[in-house]
């Protein structure tokens, strides 16, 4: 059973006999965020063993997932939640952040003592030393949650770790609880500080553009665990879950056991294993047949002892070759080995590594050689999608009113006019009324402009790309594109692109003040996938293009006055 951690009209499965091939709905999309694949299987299937050639012996990668026995009692959290309220988890990530903090106060225990720490460019704490969670505290920690926004500057994640660490102390070891979606400058010197606060620390990585390897070795330096988490995969709920493992028993001990002959066995040393977490071991055996089993053998803190065994079972054929499992064995390996090895060994696999690089060479014609100086081209980078509340983590949007309310939001689309004083608007969402309001007291927008605002306040994701034709040819302005279309067909350019871009033209350079504080968001969204779709374009056709839509814009300011 798999499950998809993007809006279902974005993937597209096709089934065939023996595999099921998974592709983007749509011919193209924007590169700027992960796909993420979760598959669920049976408990008992979790843990197995890959083999594949390596050369003329084998190598074998284990994967294990160790469930053991439970804590009779959970032991009482000292806990300080340390939350990023800098401007890029503005939107969906600060809302799935909110969403998490309401439950893990829910979860918490009276025996349980707890603070937070919102941070920026600066900080915002809650209590100066962790408070009971009586009813009286959990009350006043769920309206300081409550009132968290993204409005705190930047992401100083050092000074807020600092602030968390003096607030629990050093008497005894604390937890630490740390949601973010950023990245941080010199984080080896945050690692190290962490690891001398004796406390554990738990990351939260937020979104595409966080930086994995400080979350994962902060989380493993001080014995915690790490978890990525995307805000259109049920962020909140995986928050939730990965609370929960400061409950968990953990092993106090965990020994990884390979038959007789292995060689370079990685990791050499297990840190923290929480019950659930997946365990990955990898060895080399210089041989042509491989028989045995692998084991892994955890004792929790409680002392009990759990093995989990996996047989071995592989031949080696006469063909010496790298197998997949060979240069996945390898990948885990370079990170253990020093530059000189681990050159060799990335030669060897054909790996990509700090030593080694991937280089495709173009050996031009001695006649198709260029005789000129390159030209300069500026390529933007493409923003992660919701980092600051930009791009499309949303999957499409039904909203649903009251019935008043709805059938005045019908009325309005299709005469493009805001009745007054009808009854039921307070059951309109405050973007909708922003933007009706707008459209009411600008008399002098033309009825096509007043008709197009109308679409897009009563159904916001009228601005998804895959709808722009459609919400032109609703507002009755196809005509007013024909030469923008004429251009773009003679161009080998295809009409939704170009109507991305020029609808992205007209709102920001005309009817921008129209619109709600929430469409505001729709807008920005819009106008940074137009900007990526004529960055995409050679130079004479974006400047072919964007003559036209200057033209387009001047006609509409001469002839409407707007």
């Amino acid at each position: 059973e798999a499950q998809f951690a993007c809006p279902s009209h974005e993937v597209a499965l096709h089934r065939e006999q023996d595999k099921v091939v998974i592709s983007l709905a749509q011919e193209q999309a924007v590169m700027d965020r992960d796909f993420v694949l979760n598959v669920k299987v049976a408990q008992a299937a979790r843990s197995f063993v890959l083999c594949g050639q390596d050369g003329e012996g084998i190598a074998a990668m284990a994967s294990f997932q160790p469930f053991f026995p439970g804590l009779q009692q959970p032991h009482p959290l000292n806990l300080a939640i340390v939350v990023d309220c800098s401007g890029s988890m503005s939107g969906e990530s600060m809302a799935q952040a909110k969403q998490a903090l309401e439950g893990i106060l829910e979860s918490m225990q009276p025996h349980d003592c707890v603070t937070m720490v919102a941070f920026g460019s600066t900080t915002k704490v809650f209590a100066n030393h962790a408070l009971p969670c009586n009813q009286k505290n959990l009350a006043r920690a769920r309206r300081f949650a409550k009132a968290l926004d993204a409005d705190l500057g930047g992401t100083e994640i050092g000074a807020a770790l600092q602030e968390a660490y003096a607030i629990l102390g050093t008497e005894e070891p604390a937890d630490v609880f740390l949601i973010t979606d950023g990245e941080v400058y010199d984080w080896q010197t945050v690692v190290r500080a962490a690891k001398q606060s004796g406390h554990r620390v738990f990351t939260v990585g937020v979104g595409s553009a966080v930086s994995e390897a400080f979350m994962r070795e902060l989380a493993t330096r001080t014995g915690g665990a790490c978890e990525l988490v995307s805000p259109c995969e049920g962020m909140a709920e995986r928050v939730l879950r990965h609370f929960e493992r400061m409950r968990a028993p953990r092993a106090r001990r965990a020994t990884i056991r390979w038959p007789e002959g292995a060689q370079g066995a990685v990791p050499a040393q297990l840190g923290a294993v929480y019950e659930g977490d997946t365990v990955i071991a990898c060895a080399l055996f210089d041989a042509t047949a491989l028989n045995g089993a692998v084991a892994l053998e955890v004792e929790t803190e409680q002392g009990e002892v759990t093995t989990l065994e996996l047989p071995l079972a592989a031949r080696a054929s006469a063909q010496p070759e790298h197998s997949t499992v060979a240069r996945l064995a390898a990948a885990e390996r370079l990170k253990t080995l020093d530059k000189a090895a681990g050159t060799e060994t990335a030669l060897r696999y054909q790996l990509v590594s700090p030593w080694s690089n991937w280089l495709v060479i173009a050996e031009r014609p001695e006649g198709e050689k260029a005789q000129d100086l390159p030209t300069l081209r500026k390529v933007p980078h493409t923003l992660a999608a919701g980092w600051g509340g930009t791009g499309g983590v949303k999957a499409r949007r039904a909203v649903r009113y009251a019935d008043t309310a709805g059938t005045v939001i019908r009325s309005c689309r299709r005469a493009a006019v805001l009745p007054t004083g009808f009854p039921g608007i307070s059951d309109i969402p405050a973007f909708l009324r922003g933007s009706h309001a707008a459209l009411a007291s600008a008399s002098e927008i033309p009825d096509t402009l007043r008709r197009l605002l109308a679409l897009i306040a009563s159904e916001s994701d009228c601005l998804d790309v895959s709808r722009i034709l459609d919400l032109l040819k609703e507002a009755e302005l196809w005509d007013e594109f024909a030469e923008v279309f004429r251009l773009a067909d003679d161009l080998g350019l295809d009409r939704e692109t170009i109507a991305t871009i020029a609808v992205a033209k007209l709102l920001d350079e005309l009817l921008a003040d129209s619109l709600g504080e929430e469409l505001q968001d729709e807008l920005a969204a819009l106008q940074l996938r137009a900007r990526q779709a004529l960055d995409a374009l050679d130079v004479r056709q974006s400047q072919a293009i964007e003559q036209q839509l200057e033209a387009l814009c001047e006609h509409w300011q001469q002839q409407y006055a707007v």
